[in-house]
């Protein structure tokens, strides 16, 4: 069986002059996009909720976007469990799940430790928040 040359116009696409089209990529915009459509809403636990007294959008008014804000913040620099610090009020957040677990408020933040988080965001009155990550401790 002979194998024939195919002719020229007929060529697989690469072959020759032609260049093989790649998918173009899209911008980091359009990631974004996708990604905070992929983040659903904040939400509160029914602990939370108690310990807050009453709706979130009711008691926290305008600061739920400030807590939002922060809560985003910390999922951009790769927080998972966030403290943070608002209004005289402290809130543990799970970042991954979008849910704030516990809050506390002034009285009850005396003498009290938080565990297993790995950030913490303190929102100030007007500036919005600022971000400090827990670096690991490197031991000799």
């Amino acid at each position: 069986m002979a194998i024939e040359r195919l002719p020229r116009s007929i060529q697989p696409a690469g072959i020759g002059n032609e260049q093989i089209k790649q998918p173009q990529k899209k911008a980091d915009a359009d990631f974004k996009g996708v990604l905070t459509q992929e983040i659903k809403e904040l939400q509160f636990s029914k602990h939370a909720v108690e310990r807050i007294g009453g709706k979130p959008d009711e008691v926290l008014g305008k600061r739920l976007g400030d807590l939002e804000q922060a809560i985003a913040q910390a999922r951009n620099k790769g927080g998972k469990e966030t403290l943070v610090l608002m209004d005289n009020m402290a809130f543990v957040v799970s970042v991954t799940n979008n849910t704030v677990i516990t809050a506390v408020d002034g009285e009850r933040m005396q003498d009290n430790v938080f565990t297993n988080i790995d950030s913490a965001v303190v929102v100030k009155e007007e500036k919005g928040p600022d971000l400090w990550m827990r670096k690991p401790r490197i031991v000799d």
